[in-house]
């Protein structure tokens, strides 16, 4: 009996029991899940993983996906040549599975999510690696409420954040006053009167202090409002087609894509970080921050880039305000924007 049980050690440590084999490569093409509240969250690392870095994606939605990121030209030609990049896909969201429990649709739990998935790329590829957050859309407010945590700061060594809100009043505020602005100036010039009258008489009418529902109106009356400033480049950014193509290249199944869409708008995902209040809690954050900012940007106001970069407490803190973008400047103004974050990764 006692020779069986040590042979049936000796199996289980062969077949279930041994360290996994991280293989660093150049051209680093691995994907894993990291467990998280009944989620399997979805980490793709991709890249250069001789690097001494790691950028670690927090995607836009809620409930949208890394997908649109690991897209990107720029992302495959210039970025992951020389860094890691960890496409991480959110509870709830991209190609994530598992039965998340009811308490995993707050904002805290998604960042909770975030920590322990820094924590896993620490242990996979070493505890030396710098690891920056690099932060869309909505993952600028999952990222702020993660680096206000506890000591969550710790485990960080920057973080880019493109056009992400901190704080969804602030933002609200912001969108009030920016859309009636600029939209007076159009409809003086005679540029699109409907459109931007219908805006001015909506942002005019309503006061979108604590309303969530003004809130979503807002985002659906100015999501491409962009568009209508002759200035702002023009782009076709077809997430449907992406995330097919995505879906193809890593066998990510596209039930998954769809369910995490419908669980986000059936459990209001994006009500549960409204009702918190961030803007006085990131004076909190030290770590260095590069700000890249659309100066069209309808969602995410400029003025709301203006608010984190002044009330942060980092040393080492960049704003990059491009003037011909919206709300994704990464393919609006690519040569600015890329540049501009490769120097910033370059110089921690």
């Amino acid at each position: 009996m006692k020779h069986t049980a040590i042979i049936l050690c000796l199996l289980l440590g062969i077949t279930g029991c041994q360290k996994e084999e991280i293989t660093f490569s150049a051209q680093a093409n691995e994907t894993f899940y990291v467990e998280n509240e009944g989620a399997a969250m979805r980490v793709q690392v991709r890249g250069n993983t001789l690097s001494d870095q790691i950028i670690l994606t927090v995607h836009g939605g809620p409930g949208g996906s890394s997908y649109y990121l690991s897209y990107l030209q720029q992302m495959q030609t210039q970025i992951e040549p020389e860094y890691a990049v960890a496409y991480w896909d959110q509870p709830l969201a991209g190609a994530s599975q598992g039965n998340a429990a009811k308490d995993s649709y707050t904002i805290q739990a998604i960042a909770s999510g975030l920590k322990k998935v820094v924590q896993v790329l620490r242990k996979r590829y070493g505890a030396d690696k710098q690891i920056i957050l690099f932060s869309e859309s909505w993952g600028g407010i999952v990222t702020t409420a993660f680096l206000t945590q506890n000591d969550n700061q710790a485990l960080v060594d920057g973080w880019i954040n493109s056009d992400g809100p901190h704080d969804f009043h602030l933002q609200d505020r912001e969108i009030i006053k920016m859309a009636i602005r600029i939209g007076e100036e159009q409809i003086m010039l005679g540029k699109n009167v409907d459109k931007w009258q219908e805006i001015v008489s909506y942002c005019r009418a309503n006061n979108p202090a604590g309303n969530y529902e003004v809130s979503q109106k807002l985002n659906e009356l100015l999501g491409d409002a962009e568009y209508l400033i002759d200035e702002v480049v023009q782009v076709d950014f077809n997430t449907l087609s992406i995330f097919y193509r995505q879906m193809q290249d890593n066998h990510a199944p596209f039930t998954a894509l769809g369910l995490n869409l419908v669980s986000n708008g059936l459990h209001e995902v994006e009500k549960d970080a409204y009702n918190q209040y961030f803007e006085d809690q990131v004076h909190k954050i030290t770590v260095p921050v590069l700000l890249l900012w659309g100066k069209y940007d309808f969602i995410a106001p400029p003025a709301v880039a203006d608010s984190l970069y002044k009330n942060i407490s980092s040393q080492n803190k960049r704003k990059v305000i491009l003037s011909r973008s919206g709300h994704n400047g990464f393919i609006q103004e690519p040569l600015i924007y890329w540049s501009a974050l490769k120097e910033f990764v370059d110089s921690l």
